[in-house]
């Protein structure tokens, strides 16, 4: 892990980069490990958090809580979402309520619509939020890896998947924490956001595929 890391700091002075994991990554996490790194850069066939996140989306059977500070996911990860939602998955995603980048809250509120009414519960949190940690089920994700597009396909991520019962439960505690702090959006609510607020989310969502 430490290896690939500086494989990947130095990465603007290189013409190659080399890792020491397996080429060929199944997406799979290994039941007879508890803790296991995964890594992603933006080259073919390296977005391994990315594609191991939609295999534990699909996967998912009873809740997913995605916790990150920016939210601007692609429409594969969007899918998969709605998807477990009408599985009848209890999903809830928190996030903040403003961020040091206005465009990129816009961006991710252009969502909300969709999410929310299917079902999505949405928690703002009063202040910044840093956290990017997911339960899915009995697995958890801790890692560098925000939940927007220069994460997802541009960026070089590190994380772990975490399979422990103790781990789970104090992520969930913390969960349950954030959500006493944290403001949850209806959606009936939300229909009645002022009109230049539906405006600026039709100009800055043409832009969300780079954000």
């Amino acid at each position: 892990a430490v290896a690939d890391f500086k494989n990947m700091s130095n990465f603007a002075r290189r013409r190659t980069l080399h890792f020491h994991h397996e080429k060929k990554f199944s997406y799979s996490l290994d039941p007879l490990h508890t803790h296991q790194y995964a890594y992603q850069a933006p080259l073919l066939r390296a977005r391994h958090i990315y594609y191991t996140y939609l295999k534990l989306l699909k996967s998912a059977t009873r809740n997913i809580t995605l916790i990150a500070p920016y939210f601007v996911p692609d429409r594969k990860l969007i899918s998969e979402i709605l998807r477990a939602k009408r599985k009848g998955v209890e999903v809830d995603i928190y996030l903040p309520k403003n961020t040091d980048y206005r465009t990129v809250d816009i961006a991710g509120r252009t969502y909300f619509t969709k999410l929310l009414k299917q079902g999505v519960r949405i928690h703002l949190f009063k202040d910044m939020l840093h956290a990017k940690v997911s339960a899915l089920d009995d697995t958890v994700f801790i890692g560098s890896l925000n939940l927007d597009n220069v994460s997802l396909r541009y960026n070089f991520e590190n994380g772990v998947f975490i399979r422990d019962e103790e781990t789970l439960e104090a992520v969930m505690n913390d969960i349950k924490m954030l959500r006493e702090n944290s403001e949850t959006v209806q959606y009936t609510e939300w229909l009645e956001r002022s009109l230049w607020d539906k405006i600026l989310e039709k100009v800055v969502g043409v832009f969300k595929g780079v954000l």
